[in-house]
């Protein structure tokens, strides 16, 4: 992955116009998702320069918006983390700082999770903005973002969350963050993991009393709140900039949103032991106290185990180190964002289409692979599947040309619109 605060990257020779010798010509930057990372360039993903998408997405957008050709593109890790992703946004702040410093107009085109690491870029910027301004009202701000043109999301699982509906649990973290903002880190620790050792039971629930309020609020919905004000504010300050597409059969999508609703039946209560025909004492001892032992596990005990197997799988397909409260997996990063018409039946109906046609060309040859390796001829058979990105409709959207031409149009009238601003 290229360094891009190590390398800065000049713009500035690259994009000078033939005629008029300024940077008037809009590029189009492309974001790609999770698990798409590749060193180089060049290549056949869809973000790859010269691939099926960036050749037909130049020739579709109009003759004063062109592509990265001799540049270095956007890359980042496309790590399965909610951390990798804010990182990323950071780094795409910094990638984006040049062309502002050029004054070259952009658009930015992201898939799947880079939607998400856009979004974390336009947050840092415009919070970042806020800041500045209230230091220096008078300056101008870079991070405003003044030449970003427009901002396209494909299939992009925005994944929002509620606070912990366990009023005990949120009763004791409340506690815990109110005896920390009082009393600080140390005592606030003997106070909340002890609070029935004697005399700290009473004073942990008198804290409770009176400052669990508080430190509710400060703990979840100051912080849910400030979230929220701060996507409503850019997805205000974008206007109908942003464009989100996806289609109703995204296998991605679909998944985020039942990940944290799945019922995993990992573990299985015990099964029961037949009694012999004739018991002493000692034996219906025993039977009555296995038989209450297998109602308390099948009670409590495997629906507990079944839950945190089912939380762990929920917690690594959301790319996040706990499971909070998923209130919804959206295409969309907030209610207030403006919603554009979207893809038309018709749309996502070709998409379902070409993907089963190459799951189905895929099947045989990954049925050949797991039988060698059954038979101990490959070891490795992953290496012998090959596998385009038509598949599954999340990874096709590229090679559908009404999606290119949404993307395309939503890029040149954007362009159009607030070309004026930019090129000042």
């Amino acid at each position: 992955m290229v360094d891009h605060t190590k390398h800065p990257i000049s713009y500035s020779d690259a994009l000078i116009h033939e005629d008029t010798g300024k940077a008037s010509l809009d590029v189009v930057i492309l974001v790609h998702g999770t698990f798409a990372c590749a060193e180089d360039d060049g290549g056949t993903r869809w973000w790859h320069r010269g691939s099926v998408f960036w050749k037909r997405l130049k020739t579709t957008l109009p003759s004063n918006i062109g592509m990265l050709d001799s540049q270095p593109l956007f890359k980042w890790s496309g790590e399965n983390h909610y951390m990798s992703r804010y990182t990323a946004g950071i780094d795409l702040l910094t990638y984006l700082e040049e062309f502002e410093k050029c004054k070259t107009p952009y658009h930015i085109v992201a898939h799947s999770h880079g939607g998400t690491v856009l979004w974390n870029a336009l947050r840092i910027a415009y919070w970042s903005a806020k800041r500045q301004r209230r230091r220096k009202p008078t300056s101008t701000c870079p991070f405003d973002l003044p030449h970003l043109r427009s901002c396209t999301a494909v299939a992009t699982p925005f994944i929002r969350f509620k606070t912990l509906a366990n009023p005990m649990l949120r009763l004791w973290v409340a506690e815990a963050v109110s005896l920390t903002i009082t009393f600080g880190p140390p005592t606030a620790a003997v106070l909340a993991l002890w609070p029935i050792a004697g005399l700290w039971a009473l004073f942990a629930l008198l804290s409770v009393l009176v400052f669990a309020p508080f430190g509710e609020r400060s703990a979840f919905s100051t912080k849910f709140a400030a979230m929220q004000y701060l996507d409503a504010a850019v997805a205000r300050s974008l206007g109908d900039r942003w464009l989100s597409l996806w289609s109703e059969n995204d296998e991605a999508i679909n998944l985020l949103r039942a990940a944290n609703d799945v019922h995993i039946p990992v573990f299985k209560p015990p099964l029961p032991i037949v009694p012999y025909a004739h018991q002493n004492l000692f034996t219906k001892v025993f039977f009555f106290g296995h038989t209450l032992f297998i109602f308390l596990f099948d009670r409590y005990v495997v629906p507990l185990l079944n839950c945190i197997v089912a939380k762990r799988f929920a917690a690594f397909s959301l790319g996040l180190p706990f499971v909070g409260k998923v209130d919804d997996v959206s295409p969309f990063p907030c209610e207030e964002v403006y919603k554009h018409p979207t893809m038309a039946d018709q749309t996502m109906a070709e998409l379902k289409s070409t993907a089963d046609s190459y799951l189905a060309k895929a099947a045989p040859t990954i049925r050949d692979a797991l039988s060698r390796a059954a038979e101990g001829k490959d070891p490795n058979p992953l290496k012998a599947i090959s596998l385009s990105d038509r598949e599954l409709v999340h990874t096709s959207y590229f090679y559908n040309d009404t999606v290119v031409e949404l993307i395309a149009n939503h890029i040149a009238a954007t362009s159009k619109r607030y070309g004026i601003v930019g090129n000042s």
